[in-house]
């Protein structure tokens, strides 16, 4: 059975677990890296699991991820660690994590929003057809360039 969750910090092995195999498969896709993140301690994964981090899982295995955090840009929350294993893309999870995540940042008074890197046009696809639109600004983040896309309306 599908079950979509916010998480906290009791739940760290699953995000650490999921963020380490997207990290290794999709490694482009990324601000980070898997050697930087496998550096983190127990603290840390705890922090980011607690932190408006959102999983699907199924039968037990988180399959699918994302989150959001305030603070960088002021009104904002921004979308981050979205993946979904390359087996499962497809299903629509990415996007019920998406929703998840867009929904925090109205209960929060926040307008989502996220950097998608450039050479990622499946991913960006995926933010548009949930009401996410080009703001035009790129930006460079871990070495590579990133395209900013801000929620706008309903998809």
């Amino acid at each position: 059975m599908v079950e979509l969750r916010t998480i906290g910090p009791d739940d760290w092995q699953d995000w650490r677990s999921i963020r380490l195999r997207a990290l290794a498969e999709s490694p482009a896709a990324f601000g980070s890296d898997l050697a930087r993140e496998e550096a983190h301690t127990e603290d840390v994964w705890r922090d980011r699991a607690g932190s408006g981090s959102v999983l699907v899982y199924d039968e037990g295995r988180p399959v699918a991820m994302g989150a959001g955090f305030a603070g960088e840009r002021q009104g904002y929350l921004m979308v981050v660690a979205m993946w979904t294993e390359p087996e499962r893309r497809g299903e629509g999870l990415g996007g019920r994590v998406l929703d998840a995540v867009v929904e925090m940042a109205r209960s929060l008074g926040l307008r989502a929003h996220l950097f998608v890197m450039l050479e990622n046009p499946e991913a960006a696809r995926l933010y548009e057809r949930h009401g996410f639109v080009r703001s035009g600004l790129i930006e460079a983040h871990g070495g590579r360039l990133a395209e900013q896309l801000v929620f706008q309306a309903e998809p």
